[in-house]
């Protein structure tokens, strides 16, 4: 009878060890369940920020990219309306001037006002002279001019004989860098 309560008892001790051992299983089981969840969780957050941050990197490309386009095409329409040098701006100036009647009485040397990025902008003054009605279609030619005449900071003078008038011009600057062997 000893014998076989010693064997109950083990049984039970035994039992016993198996339902704790179980217990902390499952409680291992249960942990690892809510970590896994946990982790799905984070990695959806995680996909989710990493789909806003591509998100906004691609709008900020777009947005830098219309930028970029916007700058070359303003760059195109400079180079369009620059005028390659100084003579090729006064032989214009001339031409409109002897289309409009009037004589071509001095020309000044160019003054520079700004340059950037690869242009120039300078300023020249003109003198003329003939009728206010011939000055007139003067300044209708340069207004209606392809190339761009800057107007912004005209001087005017007009006399009995003659009109002086400053007008400027967009000029691309060449490198010339010289290249010593």
């Amino acid at each position: 009878m000893i014998k076989l309560n010693f064997k109950i008892m083990i049984l039970i001790v035994g039992i016993v060890f198996m339902l704790v051992s179980i217990n902390k299983k499952y409680g291992k089981y249960k942990e690892i369940l809510n970590n896994r969840k946990i982790l799905i969780e984070n990695k959806r957050n995680l996909e989710n920020k990493i789909v806003n941050v591509v998100e906004s990197k691609n709008a900020e490309r777009s947005k830098i990219m219309r930028e970029y386009n916007e700058i070359i095409a303003i760059a195109e329409k400079l180079s369009f309306l620059s005028i390659k040098n100084e003579s090729e701006f006064k032989k214009m100036i001339y031409v409109f001037s002897h289309d409009s009647g009037l004589k071509m009485k001095e020309i000044s040397k160019s003054e520079n006002i700004w340059e950037r990025n690869g242009y120039r902008l300078k300023y020249i003054h003109f003198t003329v002279y003939g009728s206010l009605n011939n000055f007139g279609k003067f300044i209708y030619f340069v207004n209606k001019s392809k190339k761009y005449i800057d107007t912004s900071k005209i001087f005017m003078e007009l006399t009995s004989d003659g009109f002086k008038i400053s007008l400027g011009f967009i000029e691309k600057v060449e490198n010339k860098s010289k290249i010593s062997i």
